[in-house]
């Protein structure tokens, strides 16, 4: 599941530690804030000194025990390194409650927009609240050197893989989790034998298409920065593309195959 940092590239995924990263969201009585010099030489927020250009808000936050990264690599790079300006976006870890049953409930949730980070030697395990994903805002190159000395951790493959289902399904309702769900559903309305067939197909289906929605651009952008040649890229498209009409052909086949029977009964 976890993996130590390696680069200096951040990557979607990644795993950060530090005091300034906080939960932050705002409730009604959100209001612009503006710095002054107190009494004894302190600084001072107040809202009779807000102004225009006053970047200053009153929110409501808490610290978490970390941060994980929900960009993208390229785009990480871009913010970080190409352009030293923009905002990252990360989902809140919270720490495991001490009580056991609790915490098994916790990392078996099925929950789209909670991503279970089960206990290891590397960490000591926690939950990401998609839910409740923040931004930080990058001003300058400068200002970018922090985050990636706050890395403690990043996703293997397999967590990689985790976290981009648990946030495909929360974001925009697609993805094997989705295709699980609905494949569940689809067969209560069948009988039971048909309607686990059913779900097999549909779930064969979706989850083809979901890997190969991000796979095929993996291959793409790979390929021009790495000079792979045309054909050899081609053929990679081509295994991916015809795997999903394979997967598409048998579902379709078991799906009217199902309806006759359920037509005829």
């Amino acid at each position: 599941m976890y993996r130590l940092p390696s680069g200096d590239h951040l990557l979607f995924g990644d795993i950060f530690k530090a005091e300034w990263f906080h939960d932050a969201w705002i409730e009604e009585d959100a209001v612009l804030l503006g710095r002054f010099t107190a009494r004894g030489g302190a600084d001072a927020y107040s809202s009779s000194q807000a102004t225009d250009d006053q970047t200053f808000l009153l929110a409501h936050g808490r610290v978490p025990l970390a941060v994980i990264l929900l960009n993208d690599d390229c785009y990480a790079e871009t913010v970080l390194v190409r352009q030293g300006a923009g905002r990252l976006s990360f989902a809140p870890v919270f720490g495991l409650p001490d009580k056991p049953a609790e915490r098994e409930q916790l990392l078996k949730t099925a929950l789209y927009g909670r991503l279970p980070l089960p206990p290891d030697d590397l960490f000591a395990g926690g939950v990401a609240d998609l839910t409740c994903a923040f931004s930080v805002k990058v001003a300058s190159k400068a200002a970018a050197g922090p985050f990636a000395k706050e890395r403690v951790l990043s996703l293997d493959d397999y967590g990689c893989a985790q976290l981009e289902a648990r946030l495909g399904a929360h974001a925009a309702r697609r993805g094997p989790l989705v295709a699980r769900g609905v494949g569940t559903k689809l067969a209560s309305l069948l009988p039971d034998e048909p309607g686990q067939r059913a779900k097999r197909a549909v779930e064969q289906v979706l989850s083809r298409t979901w890997s190969a929605e991000g796979g095929i651009p993996d291959v793409i952008d790979t390929a021009v920065e790495a000079g792979t040649p045309p054909d050899v890229v081609l053929a990679d498209i081509l295994q991916r593309v015809e795997a999903i009409a394979r997967d598409a052909q048998e579902a379709a086949t078991a799906l009217q195959q199902i309806a006759a029977e359920v037509a005829a009964s």
